[in-house]
């Protein structure tokens, strides 16, 4: 854990370990602790940002002591017990897809599943947001099963419709408005299911009949 700065009004703790569920739940566990440090200092105007290995705080002004101050503050936490006591609070979206993406047959082929295999392994494991990144309000899904693991497309796609589920390297998406896109699209939904969704929360995906 180690912090650094990023701008002139903004600081990172970044970690020295590799991306994945662990980091981000412990990430999201000490993103939470850093709101209530906030307000029990009442420090105005202070923003915090979780990543995929680092947590940044965003200020007003240029207050290095305010950004010294967090940074001992978390170094003094018991991170364990605080990730279950965060996860035990998060919000559960129960989000409905109508399994008709593109790149479903391809999946079919590369991974050696059925349709209806990967449509069953994506729908069966609660997923966790380690974070709201790459477009305003894209979700960063951490939960998929490692049978659908599959790097990005080797060309992005110019345009993927709002609403798409995608996955990559991993992970799993949903993009809130149309945009390029380099991950494979299973399905799609009504964005509006995801409104105000937040890191920490987690979604339980849903068939929807008439899709592929």
């Amino acid at each position: 854990m180690k912090l650094q700065r990023i701008t002139h009004r903004s600081w990172e703790i970044k970690w020295n370990a590799s991306i994945g569920v662990s980091l981000s739940q412990l990430i999201l566990a000490f993103w939470k602790l850093s709101n209530q440090w906030a307000k029990l200092q009442n420090h105005q105007g202070v923003e915090f940002i979780p990543g995929l290995q680092s947590l940044a705080i965003q200020l007003s002004s240029d207050e290095f002591i305010i950004a010294q101050s967090w940074y001992d503050f978390l170094s003094q936490q018991d991170s364990p017990n605080q990730m279950e006591a965060f996860f035990k609070d998060s919000r559960i979206w129960n989000v409905e897809v109508s399994y008709q993406g593109e790149d479903l047959k391809m999946l079919s082929l590369e991974l050696g599943l059925s349709i209806d295999d990967i449509i069953q392994i994506h729908t069966t494991p609660i997923y966790f947001v380690s974070m709201i990144g790459f477009k305003p309000n894209f979700p960063y899904l951490w939960g998929l099963d490692s049978r659908l693991n599959i790097s990005r497309r080797s060309s992005p796609r110019s345009s993927v419709p709002k609403g798409s589920v995608a996955i990559a390297a991993g992970q799993c998406g949903i993009y809130p408005e149309s945009s390029p896109g380099g991950w494979h699209l299973l399905g799609n939904t009504s964005i509006e299911l995801i409104q105000g969704i937040a890191p920490g929360d987690q979604i339980k995906f849903k068939r929807v009949s008439n899709d592929y």
